[in-house]
């Protein structure tokens, strides 16, 4: 599969890449859209200190993605193939005082997802959701 890849300080490289491989709890989700965060643009201008942690490359760059579900894995419940679904970009520690309050964005052990920047990423169950189900505003609530 075709992916940006990130070598190096300012060394972007769109190649072909291994399909990532699903776990048990996982989603394979074939990405429509992957934005372009300012951790992304912090990493490829070689800020690697930033409030992130990120290893150096080679590695797939993104994380905040939508895209539609071709795959669940076994322990999967929550989803399934043909669902589109938007992901949320971290997974924290959910016991610190910033995840006991919701604000989990905070969280010091906070690792972010990579991956987007392809035609395939996998996430866990628990970082990926529908989209929100809305009224259209031409319906007036009863």
């Amino acid at each position: 599969m075709k992916a940006a890849v990130f070598h190096g300080t300012h060394d972007l490289r769109f190649e072909n890449v291994p399909a990532p491989a699903i776990g048990p709890g996982d989603v394979l989700i074939r990405v429509a859209y992957a934005g372009i965060c300012g951790s992304d643009i912090h990493t490829f201008h070689g800020m690697q200190a930033n409030i992130h942690s990120r290893p150096p490359g080679p590695r797939v760059l993104g994380h905040e993605v939508s895209g539609t579900v071709i795959e669940v894995g076994e322990n999967v419940t929550a989803h399934h193939a043909g669902e589109r679904v938007s992901c949320i970009p971290w997974l924290t520690c959910g016991e610190c005082a910033y995840c006991r309050r919701g604000l989990v964005n905070h969280c010091p052990k906070k690792t972010l997802l990579g991956g987007a920047m392809a035609e395939l990423v996998a996430a866990p169950q628990g970082t990926v959701y529908p989209p929100a189900r809305t009224r259209s505003p031409s319906v007036a609530p009863r």
